[in-house]
């Protein structure tokens, strides 16, 4: 196991890469979500990963496409999709005053906060200003995952 394994929070880049980029980065964010489905690890994510994902692989893929990866993540075990409500809006604003995050990083930060997560994995270096969190680049938790 990782010293990150259980409760992560992934951020919606791992998610849109697994499915749409053949380079090394697509490739370690897949078996990220291998580990993930063999419940090798646990992670939460943001009910609004779903609509930034089927967004940005519309765009990318086609519609067909993102209703085949949308469909796969509403399924993906040991996933929690974590809702955003008053709560996490109102967190997420004071991370943007603090951090001066865009909103959707922001909604990012206060969800895995508020799930406990214990660190945040993303390629988005705008997450290692959040002195709260701890931040993992993908290559990092690719090394921690398979290191063990």
């Amino acid at each position: 196991m990782t010293e990150y394994a259980n409760n992560i929070y992934l951020d919606t880049n791992i998610f849109i890469y697994a499915s749409a980029s053949s380079d090394v980065i697509g490739e370690q964010c897949i078996r990220i979500l291998t580990a993930l489905a063999k419940g090798k690890i646990t992670a939460v994510t943001s009910l609004i990963t779903f609509d930034e994902l089927f967004y940005k692989l519309n765009k990318l893929k086609g519609f067909e496409a993102a209703i085949l990866f949308a469909e796969n993540f509403l399924a993906m075990p040991n996933l929690v999709l974590a809702e955003v409500n008053g709560g996490i809006v109102t967190t997420s604003l004071a991370t943007i005053k603090q951090y001066k995050l865009a909103p959707r990083d922001a909604i990012h930060v206060a969800t895995a906060l508020t799930h406990k997560a214990a660190a945040i994995v993303s390629d988005d270096r705008d997450f290692s200003k959040v002195a709260e969190l701890n931040y993992l680049g993908i290559a990092d938790f690719i090394k921690q995952l398979e290191s063990h």
